[in-house]
């Protein structure tokens, strides 16, 4: 009798290890759809830029002549090396003429903590602009405490357009 114990005990130990692996399965599979899940959710989220790309946008909405509307297309960072934020954006003037530009912005980091723009460059060195003028700028570094207390909206542009046309 004591033999059936021992096989009977046996067979049902060898029955319990399936449900562990099930229950294993079953928890790896939950843990790869909620990792797909973020990544999914990341690719929808928006992607947020630094003050300075919001000082950069700034600079842009008070400084560009006549704007009927502006859409910004590309931003990019490179805080690391250059200490720029070069931004791409179309204007519609108030006649309806559409003009693409690209700014480029320069900061100057401060020995007490503050940030200021050095320097302006608007669609490279082919030709010089109103908005480069240093004296603009000077002026302008005067109210970049008042952004940086208020920042404007730090959502960088995600525009993918399969039609051509648009990037005029």
């Amino acid at each position: 009798m004591a033999e059936k114990n021992k096989s009977f005990n046996k067979i049902s130990a060898d029955k319990a290890a399936p449900k562990k692996n099930s229950k294993l399965k079953k928890r790896a599979a939950i843990g790869g759809g909620i990792f797909v899940l973020m990544i999914v959710a990341l690719a929808f989220f928006p992607n947020y830029g630094t003050i300075k790309y919001g000082i950069c946008k700034t600079y842009i909405e008070m400084h560009e002549p006549y704007p009927g509307s502006i859409q910004y297309i590309n931003a990019e960072e490179e805080l690391a090396y250059t200490n720029t934020v070069t931004i791409s954006y179309k204007k519609v003037d108030p006649f309806g003429l559409e003009a693409m530009n690209e700014m480029q912005c320069f900061f100057k980091d401060q020995e007490d903590g503050s940030i200021i723009l050095s320097k302006i460059d608007i669609n490279g060195k082919k030709r010089e602009y109103p908005q480069e003028d240093p004296e603009m700028i000077k002026r302008f570094n005067v109210g970049i405490p008042a952004i940086i207390e208020n920042p404007p909206s730090l959502v960088m542009p995600f525009i993918l357009s399969d039609d051509i046309k648009s990037y005029r």
